[in-house]
């Protein structure tokens, strides 16, 4: 794609870098490995990996691979006529959206809107695919959703018993309220996955979502490659479900990592600690927008989305198109700017799911409990990792541990 006269566009993002482009060793590609193809023992670059090892995947444009870069959202990676990479940043869509507004009652109807929009695009035969859990994205495009009899929801419980956890019980309740086939999918032995994981992600984010793989793949064995799966990826950061606190300096950006503890202690990373650079630069340039509550949320899925992008790589991976609403910025906005204390728990979604008749009866109890990773490790030990390499970076008896 030409950019102008003298140079040539590699590679665009959106507004929230949806999609990762990865450039550096003479290449440009959407998958890190492929630009290491050609290097035998890829060098470690200490920032990235000190910056990858606070918050689980790698941020600020960096990785830990010495010479590999990320392109950050709203941006052009550009290639002038002596084949020099220049990354181009466009307007942010958050300054001209950061006043956008609807009310309580219309952010359901532009989903709604949206959605039936986009099942309009597809073939009249085409079956949807809507992973339904327990949580309110799932419920919230389960409502919005025209064509009930082309819905095909799947759940995974995450309690010793799958069948009685709370997400299978209540999934089952609403798809049966909905009119909507569903079918409850039990996970075991997804670590086996842990090689398929690195084939899409290689070492740009920790090891997290082989489980994802498992239930997609379950999910072609019965339906078969090439349906569409509808996510409600970050619609609960969107709706109120998370506020970050005010940051003060680089040190605190950590706060907008939302690791939930899958993240190492940096405290153990082998001393002189590398200068770090992009993290300063990264505070330089959004310090004024991170005053601003709804500008870190926005910040912290522009941050982690290159790990959580995993809910739409994984099923593409494997076959299927995937369609994520909340991705829409009009959406993110609107349900940002409401009101505070409307925000505050869901409040606004709490009631118009009772609205809906979408709430959930007292009477359908269901185990909380989240074993699922502990199980599988049990079941399923992961390899050892690397102590003669990792220990030049990071104390060897932390490693160990």
């Amino acid at each position: 794609m030409r950019d102008d006269c003298h140079s040539v566009a590699l590679g665009q993002t959106d507004w929230l870098s949806s999609e990762t482009v990865y450039f550096g060793n003479g290449g440009v590609s959407q998958n890190l490995l492929d630009l290491l193809k050609n290097t035998e023992v890829p060098r470690v670059n200490r920032e990235g990996l000190y910056n990858y090892l606070e918050f689980g995947y790698s941020v600020f444009g960096q990785t830990p691979v010495d010479g590999v870069r990320f392109l950050p959202h709203s941006s052009r990676l550009v290639q002038d006529h002596m084949g020099n990479l220049s990354e181009m940043r466009e307007t942010d869509p958050f300054d001209n959206l950061r006043a956008y507004s609807l009310s309580e009652s219309e952010i359901p109807e532009l989903l709604r809107a949206k959605i039936q929009a986009w099942e309009q695009s597809l073939p009249s035969s085409a079956e949807i695919v809507l992973p339904l859990s327990a949580g309110y994205d799932s419920r919230f495009l389960l409502w919005a959703l025209d064509s009930p009899e082309r819905v095909r929801a799947f759940t995974f419980g995450q309690s010793d018993r799958q069948s009685d956890s709370v997400e299978v019980r209540v999934a089952k309740f609403l798809a049966a309220k909905k009119g909507v086939r569903w079918e409850h999918i039990p996970l075991k032995g997804f670590h086996q996955h842990l090689n398929s994981w690195y084939s899409i992600f290689g070492p740009s984010v920790h090891a997290h979502g082989m489980y994802q793989i498992e239930f997609y793949r379950r999910i072609r064995d019965i339906l078969g490659p090439k349906k569409t799966v509808l996510s409600g990826i970050f619609g609960d950061l969107w709706s109120g479900n998370v506020e970050i606190p005010t940051i003060s300096g680089p040190s605190e950006l950590a706060n907008l990592a939302y690791s939930h503890g899958l993240s190492s202690n940096v405290e153990e990373f082998r001393r002189p600690l590398p200068p770090l650079v992009e993290r300063e630069r990264f505070w330089e340039e959004e310090r004024a927008k991170l005053q601003d509550p709804r500008y870190r949320i926005v910040a912290l899925v522009r941050l982690k989305i290159i790990l959580i992008s995993y809910l739409l790589r994984v099923p593409e991976r494997l076959g299927f198109e995937t369609h994520a609403p909340f991705l829409d910025e009009e959406l993110a906005l609107a349900m940002l700017n409401l009101p505070t204390n409307r925000r505050a728990g869901r409040a606004w979604q709490t009631d118009f799911f009772k609205k809906e008749g979408l709430d959930i009866p007292s009477v359908i109890l269901g185990s909380r409990q989240n074993s699922l990773n502990e199980r599988e490790l049990t079941r399923t030990p992961l390899p050892s990792l690397d102590v003669g390499l990792l220990e030049r970076y990071v104390s060897r008896p932390y490693v160990e541990a």
